[in-house]
């Protein structure tokens, strides 16, 4: 430990760790070798009920055994829409959840979307630090996590014993018209960040991906599924602290065949939305990268043209170039392993009987 706050945190991990092993282990004689295996999710949300209804079906769909979220509208209608699914542990953000979140030695209450993103892992893993949970990753509600094959199983295959982080590296959906409606039943192309063969890509011509830019438009780090045997005291958005990562305490692995298929974009009148409710501040420099504060210049510049002119003729070629494909290079992206397709069982997005386990894939 190398101050007073890290001391307090060291020897606060070290009790919640005994007291996690000695519940895992009075499970244990009932589970068998289930131990290790209950899945969880942790999420802070505001997002349309419908969006989040079917977001919520597919992971339970797919195996999640339990899915925490954090509503950041404590009147969000979402929450009663969701009551009937026992599956389901909705938590309004009021000050008073936000005084619970705050790191040992921290005093101000989280204001920005990544500072409440970093307090609500902090949270399920320090203050609820659930006993009949074993993993859980962090995912936003425009993510789905994803596998070839049956994902639950999948899952099985990558938590294994003596791996403590799992980090799942992102495919980013591409929209397939701007009339789009819903983009987790609709869009099923998806880039595949494989930096090696981006070059290639160019010297064959491919254009429309690079017109505002990089490749992928949203993160390139993925998300991170943790165990929750005290190994790793907390992770921030997108997995452990880097230097947490540097002192190698605990396993690291690159998943293999997990992976978040991220919605960046969505539809175009759900971009629009989205975009208009970025954080336009200067303590957000710290929490986003150079290529999403371009993304929110270019935003803000053609969406106040398009108020003054009554038109958005712009803001929709701004859309096109940033997220869309023209078929050409979808189909070299293809061939190279840069794109790929991915289809989803509709029926994995609708609610499952409050009864009811995963649904065969």
């Amino acid at each position: 430990p190398r101050g007073p706050r890290d001391c307090v945190e060291s020897y606060t991990g070290e009790v919640r760790r005994l007291a996690r092993f000695g519940e895992r282990l009075a499970r244990f004689g009932a589970e068998g070798w289930r131990l290790g295996m209950r899945i969880g999710t942790a999420s802070l949300v505001r997002a349309p009920v419908e969006i989040l209804t079917e977001w919520v079906a597919y992971h339970l769909n797919i195996g999640i055994d339990r899915m925490v979220i954090y509503f950041d509208d404590p009147e969000d209608p979402a929450i009663a829409a969701l009551a009937g699914q026992p599956r389901v542990q909705a938590i309004p953000c009021d000050d008073n959840l936000w005084r619970e979140s705050l790191r040992p030695g921290v005093t101000r209450l989280p204001e920005l979307v990544p500072e409440k993103q970093h307090a609500i892992m902090w949270h399920l893993m320090n203050v609820m630090a659930p006993a009949d949970l074993d993993w859980v990753a962090h995912i936003d509600s425009d993510e789905l996590i994803w596998a070839p094959g049956d994902v639950r199983s999948a899952l099985e295959q990558e938590l294994v014993a003596g791996v403590s982080h799992v980090q799942m590296m992102p495919m980013e959906a591409v929209p397939p018209r701007l009339d789009s409606v819903d983009p987790f039943r609709e869009f099923t192309l998806f880039k595949e960040n494989r930096t090696d063969r981006i070059a290639l890509a160019q010297r064959l011509g491919v254009r429309s991906p690079f017109r505002r830019g990089k490749y992928f438009r949203g993160h390139t780090k993925g998300k991170a599924l943790v165990c929750l045997d005290g190994s790793v005291p907390y992770i921030r958005i997108h997995g452990p602290p880097p230097a947490m990562l540097e002192a190698a305490t605990f396993t690291t692995v690159v998943a293999r065949d997990l992976r978040v298929l991220h919605y960046d974009a969505g539809t175009y009148t759900g971009w629009l939305a989205k975009w208009s409710g970025r954080e336009d501040r200067a303590d957000m420099v710290g929490h986003t990268t150079k290529r999403r504060r371009r993304q929110t210049e270019r935003f803000r510049r053609e969406s106040a043209r398009a108020q003054r002119r009554g038109k958005d003729r712009r803001l929709r070629q701004l859309f096109r170039d940033e997220y869309m494909l023209t078929p050409r290079d979808a189909r070299i992206l293809r061939v190279l392993g840069l794109a790929r397709r991915v289809e989803l069982d509709n029926r994995l997005f609708s609610l499952p009987m409050p009864e009811s386990g995963p649904m065969p894939q």
